[in-house]
């Protein structure tokens, strides 16, 4: 981190907190975490947002060398608890704001430790100690955070990440980025999407500081961007889309930035190109890359006045890793970054993750994501969809199958479809239909609505449900999806 303590590290809710601070309160928060001795894992979950809390507890872990799993304060409970069982966490940080929603967790989780964390303790704190930074050293196979995505189970998959994994993406992204004690870095995921680590890690490896948006300002940000003269910036293409149509992608607009990604979903060739009018002294790249292989594997500079593809190509591997194409045109992924397989897999969820023998002999680890591409003459990916079930909804992963099974062992109801519209791979208005074979019940309809927020996030649960008198079935007897999609035309 950066050599100068004095240096700005972190802006969160209208506070300046310096590399010297963000320490001084990690060592205290650090300092309130179990032994290793004492637990089973050392996995600690963090229940905090937008906060300071929740940045000096994953610094905290960092320095204990626990592995962090973030959870998202907005979630519903009961999915909150089945990942703290998954994950097998025994400790929760939380911000004394959500104690209330933690007490409710430990009800169902009694040996469940609660860290609660007041702000003003973290600034007392702050103001006592003066330490300067010293990296650790850790071990290559140790986990350094777990995040969680869909799971066409029922259940949400928890990814386990290496601090080998996350080294190797951050040796290339760090010299990548290039960025300096001078540059002001957007950080707008949130916690729980593994896009936050790189703002988290690069920002702060490279002496920056990390501007947090608040939450009022993720789908307008233009204003913060502007009055904070950010430098660097990344988001999900759905914001820039937002900022577009809504007029706020003029013309030299944001002049300070040097550099835009976006991840987390295909980005249109119409929006990269606007944003590059709106930030002429930036460069802007599409990232690309399956949480399974570590926040992103994959890099696109898209040219002035690119004009080949509708959506911006996800471009080419890092250096240390591969990419390869299947006979039914699926992107295999390989290298440093991909990790091991899911956490309390069965055979069948780690099936993705498949041993091949290389030319020299060696086992690789290839991942098959599940993407389809084609690759062009030059030699880089462009994305053309899925091969599977699996959409996104704002940048997050959703498995229908698995909100399927949520509603078909609530109805106890076999026939039940979820599709999201539209279906084009640009589009960003991206709803979920669940279409249901029953009559008609208002009772029914509300019951299950309200099973769906107490069990999936709000990206997940569905915008409409379609009462059908008979499902249609294609000339193979499954579901005719194209069916269902043209009802909704």
């Amino acid at each position: 981190m950066s050599n100068n303590a004095s240096c700005d590290a972190l802006y969160v809710n209208k506070q300046i907190v310096s590399y010297e601070q963000l320490h001084s309160m990690s060592l205290y928060v650090a300092s309130l975490l179990p032994k290793a001795s004492t637990q089973k894992t050392d996995h600690i979950a963090i229940l905090s947002h937008r906060e300071i809390t929740a940045y000096a507890a994953i610094v905290a872990c960092v320095m204990a060398d626990k592995t962090y799993v973030p959870l998202n304060v907005k979630a519903p409970k009961e999915r909150l608890v089945s990942m703290l069982l998954t994950a097998q966490i025994n400790t929760l940080v939380v911000s004394v704001q959500y104690q209330h929603l933690a007490i409710e967790i430990k009800t169902h989780l009694p040996a469940l430790e609660l860290i609660l964390i007041e702000e003003s303790k973290l600034f007392l704190n702050a103001s006592n100690h003066i330490t300067p930074f010293e990296t650790a050293e850790k071990l290559s196979n140790s986990i350094r955070y777990i995040m969680f995505t869909s799971g066409s189970t029922g259940k949400p998959k928890g990814v386990p990440i290496s601090e080998g994994n996350l080294l190797a993406y951050l040796d290339f992204v760090v010299p990548y980025c290039e960025l300096s004690s001078d540059d002001r870095a957007s950080q707008t995921f949130d916690l729980t999407f593994d896009l936050s680590v790189h703002d988290l890690f690069v920002t702060w490896l490279s002496g920056a500081c990390l501007y947090v948006l608040p939450e009022s300002a993720l789908f307008s940000p233009g204003a913060f961007i502007k009055k904070h003269q950010l430098t660097a910036w990344f988001s999900v293409p759905s914001t820039g889309a937002i900022m577009q149509k809504f007029g706020m992608l003029k013309a030299h607009a944001y002049p300070s930035l040097k550099l835009s990604l976006f991840c987390g979903e295909a980005l249109p060739t119409s929006m990269a190109l606007a944003w590059q009018k709106s930030a002429p002294n930036s460069k802007v790249v599409n990232f690309y890359g399956p949480t399974e292989a570590t926040i992103a594997c994959g890099y696109f500079e898209v040219p002035n006045d690119y004009n080949e593809q509708q959506v911006v190509p996800i471009g080419k591997a890092f250096e240390h890793m591969s990419f390869a194409m299947s006979s039914n045109e699926e992107l295999l992924i390989a290298g440093e970054q991909v990790t091991s397989g899911y956490l309390e897999a069965t055979v069948k969820m780690n099936e993705n993750f498949r041993q091949e023998l290389s030319e020299q002999g060696k086992n690789v680890t290839w991942y098959y994501s599940g993407d389809k591409v084609a690759q062009h003459e030059d030699g880089y990916f462009i994305y053309k969809g899925r091969l599977d079930e699996q959409v996104k909804i704002q940048g997050y992963r959703v498995e229908l199958p698995e909100i399927e099974a949520i509603a078909k062992a609530f109805l106890k109801n076999n026939l039940v479809k979820a599709l999201v519209w539209p279906k084009e791979i640009s589009s960003f208005n991206k709803s979920i239909y669940l279409f249901v074979q029953a009559s008609k019940n208002e009772d029914t309809e509300q019951a299950i609505i309200e099973h769906m927020k107490n069990q999936l996030p709000h990206y997940m649960q569905p915008k409409k449900i379609v009462w059908l008198t008979s499902m249609p079935l294609n000339l193979n007897g499954k579901i005719d999806r194209n069916a269902l999609r043209a009802m909704l035309e």
